[in-house]
């Protein structure tokens, strides 16, 4: 197994980064907490909530949340063909855009608002970058933490924006599959062409991710899914955690997605030929 290395200690690295994981945690949680609008509290009838109180259940997801994105730029820098910064940055951003597509589910239930609509849809973004920019950061201080002690090969894929591609229309006909047949809690009846739209852009998230992925990590396939899949399942978590009774089926439409986003990438690799990697200019330039 290759050995992690910070440019400081091991010791000190990671107490800067369980630093910088609180610091985001709270960003995210002020953010939350300043919006005017907020969900009744009587609804937050989860089981933890209702014994330790919602504030200290929030606290502890997003210390979760953000622990695992750092861990993932951590575990994944032995297969990175950046540098230790653009390491982080590109993890954080693809999981920024999960952050800011997720928020937009169509899930008027759990929100403050009785219909969809524009003021949800602006709510939800404000709540989307109150998590997303927390991540960029955390994920940037991460990967600047890390030792820079091995050359950097060629990186890119030639096919991974046809994957993307793949990845969009796959995540979206199965979310709008699923939706349809009632697998999942779903507000499709009412707002069908909201609902299919929005599963086909989350689809258009993880495609993004991938892209992302493909082109800076040899084993970008493993970081999609136990880091950026990983972490959708914890994001995704935190409905089951404060209402009562919904568990189940946010873990469940979240391992669908993350099904989806597998099968896609086993797809391409029948589809598409293995290709040589594209060089990057500007790593070659730097080396």
């Amino acid at each position: 197994m290759t050995r992690v290395s910070f440019k400081t200690s091991t010791v000190v690295g990671w107490i800067v980064i369980a630093i910088a994981i609180v610091v985001c945690a709270v960003i995210a949680i002020v953010v939350h907490a300043v919006l005017p609008e907020k969900v009744d509290e009587a609804l937050l009838d989860g089981v933890l909530v209702l014994r330790f109180g919602f504030p200290a259940v929030a606290v502890a997801y997003f210390l979760i949340l953000f622990a695992q994105c750092s861990v993932s730029v951590t575990v994944s820098w032995p297969t990175a063909q950046t540098r230790p910064l653009r390491h982080g940055l590109t993890l954080g951003l693809a999981f920024a855009v999960m952050y800011m597509i997720g928020m937009q589910e169509i899930m008027v239930d759990t929100s403050p608002f009785a219909a969809w609509g524009s003021d949800f849809v602006a709510y939800q973004a404000i709540i989307g970058l109150g998590d997303a920019i927390p991540v960029i950061l955390l994920c940037a201080v991460t990967g600047a933490l890390l030792a820079d002690r091995r050359p950097h090969t060629a990186v890119g894929s030639r096919r991974s924006l046809v994957a993307m591609l793949v990845m969009t229309l796959t995540v979206g006909t199965v979310r709008w599959l699923v939706s349809s047949l009632g697998i999942i809690q779903s507000c499709v009846d009412e707002y069908p062409i909201a609902v299919v739209g929005w599963g086909y852009l989350l689809g258009l998230g993880f495609g993004i991710g991938y892209l992302l992925l493909a082109r800076t990590n040899t084993a970008g396939k493993a970081v999609m899914i136990y880091g950026v899949g990983l972490n959708w399942l914890i994001f995704n978590s935190f409905i089951g955690l404060v209402f009562d009774g919904t568990m189940v089926d946010a873990l469940l439409r979240s391992a669908i997605d993350v099904a989806a986003v597998g099968f896609s990438m086993g797809l391409m690799a029948r589809l598409v030929p293995s290709s040589a990697p594209v060089a990057d200019a500007g790593e070659r330039a730097g080396n």
